[in-house]
């Protein structure tokens, strides 16, 4: 079994600090020869975590990654404490056992029941170094065989670019799903995003005095348009307050620990989730092909999956679709709501970025129309910057995994 890496972000002043935990299972490590060499003058790191103890026996088969390493500095910080930052707070978790290390590039944190011991570097440069292997297939993003993380494996199917371990397998299916988000994709895809969001800004409105909640409505909005934009049309009411039921539970199973399948569980609640939105995906996925077969447009995202080829030829399953969309809808929904939750509380401490922001929307308005267009979206600098420092100070993703 590979080495794993998972990065928390923690962003510093304008730059983007990535700070990683790294957690090794055995000796068959495929470590970047680049991270290798960069970390080369340091005294090897002899292996003394809790993982296997073949890991320990002589130097050949060592995780080479961990080698280079100076020897880690264990946390000191009692195990309830570590859970709580961890999970719940992990870049107070990151600034906590960083703080004062000096030149230590390298913390070390004990193993967790369902997890591998945990190292987080932390220089930026290193991390970098490491997220530029995935290019070379030393290091993907496959985790569904890990603890923890098997949940993932099982729940957002074995086809999900989170899943696939294989580094050319996955370079072929990102290779037919990318086009389907490439900026002219999402450039036809504006009309359809402007008229869904205004209809939801025209329901709180109708709101009156009493108001809306921010981050409740926005998880309405971004479920109604993930769907809306993947399918290529809109979602009747009822039918996405269904979906909307069948993947809440799905979430829920994820971290449904000891992910046991009987009936009164989460996990088997989630199971179940599962297999009726990937019939949902599989319906639309038929009902497109019929379409293209007929000499249709399909359009949304769909449309461009199922009509995706390689040069040889080679097009997606409806498999391979559905756990993706699954995948979109994962790694898209909590992500944006929270995100805008963020961005507009920060607007509402700021009234003078907000004042600023309407008026470069006034003056986007007055050269390129009324209507949102790709244009109108590179003239909107201010507003860039606005979601750039929201992410800023508010990270969303506390961890990226990788192998």
């Amino acid at each position: 079994m590979p080495c794993s890496i998972s990065f928390v972000g923690r962003y510093v002043s304008r730059c983007s600090c990535y700070c990683c935990y790294c957690c090794c299972e055995t000796a068959s490590c495929l470590a970047s020869p680049a991270v290798v060499a960069r970390t080369s003058n340091v005294p090897l790191h002899q292996l003394n975590h809790d993982s296997t103890s073949r890991a320990d026996t002589g130097g050949e088969g060592r995780c080479p990654f961990l080698q280079a390493l100076r020897a880690p500095p264990m946390v000191q910080m009692s195990w309830l404490k570590r859970v709580q930052l961890q999970i719940f707070a992990p870049a107070e978790f990151q600034a906590h056992v960083l703080r004062d290390r000096g030149q230590d590039t390298v913390v070390q944190a004990p193993r967790q029941a369902g997890f591998s011991s945990f190292f987080m570097p932390a220089t930026g440069e290193l991390v970098k170094a490491l997220l530029g292997e995935e290019a070379s297939g030393n290091i993907t993003q496959g985790l569904a065989e890990k603890g923890g993380f098997r949940a993932f494996g099982t729940l957002l199917g074995e086809d999900s670019l989170l899943v696939v371990k294989d580094p050319a397998r996955h370079a072929y299916l990102r290779g037919l799903l990318q086009p389907a988000f490439s900026a002219d994709a999402v450039a036809a895809y504006l009309p359809d995003i402007e008229a869904l969001v205004s209809r939801h800004l025209q329901a709180w409105q109708g709101a009156g005095r009493e108001g809306v909640k921010a981050h409740a409505a926005l998880k309405a909005l971004t479920f109604d348009f993930i769907l809306q934009i993947v399918m290529g049309r809109s979602i009747p009411e009822q039918q996405l307050q269904r979906l909307g039921e069948l993947f809440s539970a799905l979430t829920s199973g994820l971290l449904a620990w000891p992910y046991l399948d009987l009936p009164f569980t989460a996990w088997h609640k989630a199971l179940a989730a599962q297999a009726e939105l990937c019939s949902f995906f599989l319906q639309g996925c038929a009902e497109a092909r019929q379409q293209l077969a007929g000499g249709l447009a399909v359009p949304g995202v769909l449309g461009r999956l199922v009509a995706a080829a390689d040069e040889q030829g080679n097009r997606l399953t409806d498999q391979e679709i559905a756990h993706n969309l699954l995948l979109v809808l994962f790694a898209g929904h909590d992500t944006s709501s929270t995100t805008l939750t963020r961005a507009l509380a920060n607007l509402q401490d700021h009234p003078r970025v907000m004042q600023r922001l309407r008026e470069e929307q006034a003056a986007v308005q007055q050269r390129r129309g009324g209507a949102i267009s790709a244009d109108a979206l590179r003239d909107m600098r201010y507003a860039d910057a606005v979601v750039r420092e929201t992410l800023r100070r508010d990270p969303v993703v506390g961890a990226l995994a990788r192998v």
